[in-house]
C-alpha cells in the first residue's frame, strides 16, 4: 500500500490487518462495527473505524481499542471538534486516530489519545493511548462482535462457494 493509493476504507482495512499480526499481542478486529452508547432517550449508535480486542475468555481482559481512521486534516479536526472521540471511552480502554504520517502533529492529540502514523510500508505508534478508566463490553457488545464475526465469516463462505459453482 502507498500513500497515494490510500482512501479510507483501504486504510482501514490496512490497520486491521497490521492490529491482527503485530506483537506479541495479535488481536481479533472489526472494521466498522456499530455499538449502542447512552440509554433510553440518550440512547445512540457508535461506529468506530476499527475495533479491536486480544482474544480473553474474561471481558475484562480483552483491553478493547478504538481507532479512528483519519485520510484528511479537515475530518481530523472535525472530530476534534465534535468530540465523536469521547464516545468510545464507554467500550474502549484505549482509543487511537491512525493517519498518513504528517496528517496529524502529535501536539494536536486530545490528551490521553493515542496516533499510529503509516509509513510506507509499515504502521508506527507515535503517541502511546493512555488507558481509559470505566469502560465495559457489555453482553450486547460481545454479542454484536461475535455476530459481526460470523457475518463476515459468513459472507467469506458464501463467496467461495459462488467461486466453486461457477469453477
Amino acid at each position: 500500500m502507498d500513500d497515494e493509493t490510500l482512501n479510507h476504507n483501504v486504510f482501514a482495512s490496512d490497520l486491521a490487518r497490521w492490529l491482527k499480526t503485530c506483537g506479541y499481542k495479535r488481536r481479533l478486529t472489526w472494521e466498522n462495527i456499530t455499538f449502542n452508547c447512552g440509554d433510553g432517550a440518550d440512547a445512540y449508535s457508535c461506529r468506530p473505524d476499527v475495533f479491536s480486542i486480544v482474544p480473553a475468555l474474561d471481558p475484562q481482559r480483552t483491553q478493547p481499542w478504538t481507532c479512528e481512521v483519519k485520510v484528511s486534516r479537515a475530518d481530523f479536526l472535525s472530530d476534534i471538534r465534535s468530540g465523536k472521540w469521547k464516545r468510545y471511552r464507554r467500550f474502549s480502554c484505549r482509543i487511537w486516530f491512525a493517519a498518513p504520517a504528517g496528517l496529524i502533529r502529535p501536539d494536536e492529540m486530545p490528551n490521553g489519545l493515542g496516533l499510529i502514523e503509516y509509513r510506507a510500508p509499515a504502521w508506527v505508534p507515535v503517541v502511546k493511548a493512555k488507558f481509559c478508566k470505566g469502560w465495559e463490553l457489555s453482553g450486547r457488545d460481545l454479542m454484536r462482535l461475535i455476530l459481526g464475526k460470523w457475518g463476515t465469516y459468513a459472507d467469506r463462505l458464501q463467496a467461495e462457494q459462488i467461486n466453486d459453482a461457477a469453477a
